[in-house]
Protein backbone atom coordinates (compact mmCIF):
# COMPACT_ATOMS: atom_id res chain seq x y z
CA UNK A 1 0.00 0.00 0.00
CA UNK A 2 1.18 3.43 -0.55
CA UNK A 3 0.97 6.66 2.31
CA UNK A 4 -1.95 7.91 0.31
CA UNK A 5 -4.17 4.76 0.63
CA UNK A 6 -2.58 3.99 3.82
CA UNK A 7 -3.60 7.54 5.51
CA UNK A 8 -7.04 7.33 3.90
CA UNK A 9 -7.87 3.96 5.51
CA UNK A 10 -6.33 5.33 8.77
CA UNK A 11 -9.01 8.25 8.56
CA UNK A 12 -11.54 5.92 7.69
CA UNK A 13 -10.81 3.58 10.38
CA UNK A 14 -11.03 7.24 12.79
CA UNK A 15 -14.43 7.75 11.21
CA UNK A 16 -15.64 4.57 11.90
CA UNK A 17 -15.14 4.92 15.52
CA UNK A 18 -15.37 8.05 16.27
CA UNK A 19 -19.54 7.18 15.29
CA UNK A 20 -19.25 4.49 17.31
CA UNK A 21 -18.32 6.38 20.27
CA UNK A 22 -21.39 8.81 19.42
CA UNK A 23 -23.84 6.22 19.47
CA UNK A 24 -22.43 4.63 22.94
CA UNK A 25 -23.24 7.56 24.51
CA UNK A 26 -26.55 7.52 26.41
CA UNK A 27 -28.57 9.40 29.30
CA UNK A 28 -30.95 8.63 32.84
CA UNK A 29 -33.25 10.44 34.45
CA UNK A 30 -34.46 9.19 38.18
CA UNK A 31 -36.85 8.73 38.85
CA UNK A 32 -38.57 7.95 35.49
CA UNK A 33 -41.65 10.18 36.37
CA UNK A 34 -43.82 12.05 39.10
CA UNK A 35 -46.96 11.83 40.77
CA UNK A 36 -46.89 14.90 42.85
CA UNK A 37 -50.28 13.64 44.12
CA UNK A 38 -52.64 16.49 45.50
CA UNK A 39 -51.97 19.43 46.36
CA UNK A 40 -53.68 22.83 47.27
CA UNK A 41 -53.90 25.61 44.96
CA UNK A 42 -51.28 28.06 45.75
CA UNK A 43 -48.83 25.80 47.45
CA UNK A 44 -46.33 23.56 45.88
CA UNK A 45 -44.10 20.57 46.28
CA UNK A 46 -40.66 19.41 44.54
CA UNK A 47 -39.25 16.66 43.64
CA UNK A 48 -34.95 16.40 42.44
CA UNK A 49 -34.16 14.59 39.34
CA UNK A 50 -31.30 13.66 38.50
CA UNK A 51 -29.99 13.46 34.94
CA UNK A 52 -26.94 11.10 34.63
CA UNK A 53 -24.70 10.87 31.32
CA UNK A 54 -24.43 7.09 32.11
CA UNK A 55 -21.12 6.12 29.66
CA UNK A 56 -17.82 6.65 29.55
CA UNK A 57 -18.29 9.63 26.47
CA UNK A 58 -19.48 13.26 27.26
CA UNK A 59 -23.42 14.40 27.09
CA UNK A 60 -23.86 17.89 25.91
CA UNK A 61 -26.96 19.01 26.85
CA UNK A 62 -28.96 21.67 24.69
CA UNK A 63 -31.78 21.76 27.08
CA UNK A 64 -34.07 21.03 30.22
CA UNK A 65 -37.12 22.44 31.14
CA UNK A 66 -41.21 21.70 30.49
CA UNK A 67 -41.74 21.04 26.61
CA UNK A 68 -45.66 19.82 26.75
CA UNK A 69 -48.90 20.35 29.03
CA UNK A 70 -48.89 22.47 32.01
CA UNK A 71 -46.29 24.60 31.82
CA UNK A 72 -47.82 27.44 33.91
CA UNK A 73 -48.15 24.35 36.88
CA UNK A 74 -44.04 23.28 36.66
CA UNK A 75 -41.08 25.45 37.27
CA UNK A 76 -37.61 24.29 36.93
CA UNK A 77 -34.90 24.98 39.27
CA UNK A 78 -31.93 26.60 38.20
CA UNK A 79 -29.40 24.60 35.71
CA UNK A 80 -26.26 25.56 34.12
CA UNK A 81 -26.32 28.00 31.03
CA UNK A 82 -26.75 25.80 28.08
CA UNK A 83 -25.53 24.33 26.05
CA UNK A 84 -23.37 22.12 29.17
CA UNK A 85 -21.45 18.94 29.33
CA UNK A 86 -21.75 16.30 31.50
CA UNK A 87 -18.61 14.31 31.39
CA UNK A 88 -18.88 10.62 31.66
CA UNK A 89 -20.35 9.10 34.88
CA UNK A 90 -21.20 12.51 35.79
CA UNK A 91 -24.08 13.72 37.63
CA UNK A 92 -26.64 17.07 37.88
CA UNK A 93 -29.60 17.13 40.12
CA UNK A 94 -32.36 19.12 38.63
CA UNK A 95 -35.29 20.31 41.03
CA UNK A 96 -38.96 20.65 39.63
CA UNK A 97 -41.94 21.93 41.49
CA UNK A 98 -45.44 21.25 41.34
CA UNK A 99 -47.24 24.30 42.10
CA UNK A 100 -50.92 24.32 40.61
CA UNK A 101 -52.17 27.69 39.98
CA UNK A 102 -56.16 26.33 39.83
CA UNK A 103 -58.53 23.54 40.24
CA UNK A 104 -57.96 20.19 38.54
CA UNK A 105 -55.79 17.67 36.86
CA UNK A 106 -52.07 19.62 35.54
CA UNK A 107 -49.96 16.67 33.35
CA UNK A 108 -46.41 17.96 31.42
CA UNK A 109 -43.17 16.56 30.38
CA UNK A 110 -39.84 17.47 32.17
CA UNK A 111 -37.41 16.88 29.04
CA UNK A 112 -33.90 17.23 28.49
CA UNK A 113 -32.29 17.54 25.06
CA UNK A 114 -29.28 16.20 23.92
CA UNK A 115 -27.20 14.31 21.68
CA UNK A 116 -26.92 11.31 22.66
CA UNK A 117 -28.97 8.71 20.49
CA UNK A 118 -33.21 10.06 20.40
CA UNK A 119 -32.01 13.16 21.00
CA UNK A 120 -34.78 14.00 23.68
CA UNK A 121 -35.35 12.16 26.90
CA UNK A 122 -38.60 13.26 29.06
CA UNK A 123 -40.06 11.84 32.09
CA UNK A 124 -44.20 12.45 32.61
CA UNK A 125 -44.86 14.85 35.21
CA UNK A 126 -48.68 14.57 36.77
CA UNK A 127 -50.48 16.58 39.75
CA UNK A 128 -53.67 17.72 41.04
CA UNK A 129 -54.76 20.82 42.23
CA UNK A 130 -57.23 20.75 45.07
CA UNK A 131 -58.73 23.07 47.55
CA UNK A 132 -58.36 21.31 51.34
CA UNK A 133 -61.58 22.02 53.17
CA UNK A 134 -61.38 21.42 57.17
CA UNK A 135 -65.02 20.39 58.29
CA UNK A 136 -65.99 18.76 61.70
CA UNK A 137 -69.41 17.49 62.88
CA UNK A 138 -69.92 20.64 64.73
CA UNK A 139 -70.14 22.61 61.90
CA UNK A 140 -72.07 20.48 60.04
CA UNK A 141 -75.14 20.03 62.06
CA UNK A 142 -78.02 22.12 61.35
Amino acid sequence: MDRITTLALLIGLGLIVAAVSASAQCIEVTPAGKDYGDVKVGTGESQIFTIESCESTDLTVFYVGIMEGAFEAYTVGSVPAVPFQLHGGETLEVEVAFTPPDLGVHEASFCIIHDAPGGETCVDLFGVGVRRWKCSAAKMAP
